[in-house]
């Protein structure tokens, strides 16, 4: 399979999903407030807990108690933030993915656009975008894809193939694509680091 390219696109494409994340950031920042409000809460009360603990026990114990105290906040507050931002990313999914979204459209035409090589490639098209939005592509483009049946479930997206070559431009593939390239970004954006 050949992998998505062209900086352009990509450009275009982090440049939407970008703004369509950040939207969903907004959205979500208030519950990251709470969220993360929660977790230093259950913190303090277990920091509060671990020195009481301290006190009573040898310098040795209070040590090793309070290294576990931490590593289990750590962890909670980790799974808390993960949670979050796989969150994010299911919010970005819906929307993109959403039955006629605008995103989606600009998003596979996109792809597509960066993929297409020949003009006289088979596609196999998801049922909501429908031969129309290859139509439309070939009257465009000047390009000759040919819709096809090939047995494959395009999951929202589109199978471009020509010989032996296809790409896969699913859901999956384009919001696992969009999570490497966003995560990072979406992670500083609601926790700041």
């Amino acid at each position: 399979m050949t992998k998505l390219s062209g900086s352009r696109i990509k450009d275009r494409i982090l440049s939407d999903a970008a703004k369509k994340a950040e939207e969903i950031v907004q959205e979500a920042s208030s519950r990251a407030a709470e969220i993360l409000k929660e977790a230093e809460a259950r913190a303090e009360e277990t920091r509060k807990l671990a020195a009481e603990l301290a006190k009573r026990e040898a310098q040795k114990e209070k040590e090793r108690i309070l290294s576990l105290e931490l590593i289990e906040i750590n962890k909670e507050l980790l799974l808390s933030r993960r949670k979050l931002i796989d969150d994010v990313f299911r919010e970005v999914e819906k929307k993109i993915f959403a039955s006629n979204s605008e995103i989606r459209e600009k998003l596979l035409t996109g792809l597509i656009e960066s993929l297409v090589k020949t003009g006289d490639e088979e596609i196999i098209v998801d049922k909501e975008l429908g031969k129309e939005w290859v139509e439309r592509l070939n009257r465009e483009k000047g390009w000759k894809l040919k819709v096809i049946d090939g047995g494959e479930d395009p999951d929202g997206g589109f199978i471009l193939k020509k010989g032996n070559m296809k790409v896969a431009a699913t859901r999956s593939a384009i919001m696992e694509s969009l999570r490497e390239d966003l995560e990072v970004e979406v992670s500083k954006i609601l926790f700041g680091k």
